[in-house]
Order: structure tokens, then sequence, then C-alpha cells
């Protein structure tokens, strides 16, 4: 399973990924924030799981997994306005 926390590394985005990114006004930073959030949650993709963080304003999220290599992959991000 994978954990959020601390890694060692950055980990890689997809295409996908940085064009979510540039839709939505999410910065690299942000999407490394829920990376590295402890507050994650299990979704319907095979070994991947999403990364939350709460920030000034809004909600990010990433949704990552690992490749072959053990390498942290990015596969997705999305963010929403805080109420």
């Amino acid at each position: 399973m994978i954990v959020g926390g601390f890694m060692g590394y950055e980990p890689i985005f997809t295409d996908s990924a940085y064009e979510k990114m540039k839709k939505n006004y999410i910065s690299r930073s942000e999407v490394m924030a829920a990376f590295k959030s402890k507050n994650i949650e299990s979704v319907r993709i095979p070994g991947a799981v999403q990364g939350i963080a709460h920030l000034p304003g809004k909600v990010v999220g990433c949704i990552y997994t690992k490749n072959q290599r053990g390498q942290y992959v990015i596969i997705t991000c999305w963010a929403k306005k805080r109420r």
C-alpha cells in the first residue's frame, strides 16, 4: 500500500497531471502538499491513493501510485474552492 508523508525524492508527474494543473490553476507546490499529506483516501484505481491538502482558499488533491521501479507517479490532480 502507498502511504502519504515523507518521501526522499520528487515524484514523476504525468502529462495528464500537468494538464489538470494548468487547466485548474494548481501550482506544483499545492500538488506536492497533497502528495505529502497524511490525509489520504483510497480510490478505484488499483494500487493508487489520493492525498488531500486543505490550503487557504481551496482544497487540492492528487492521485498517485508507484511504478515498477518503485517511483511515485502523480496520475492526476484536482482543486476546489473552500467554503
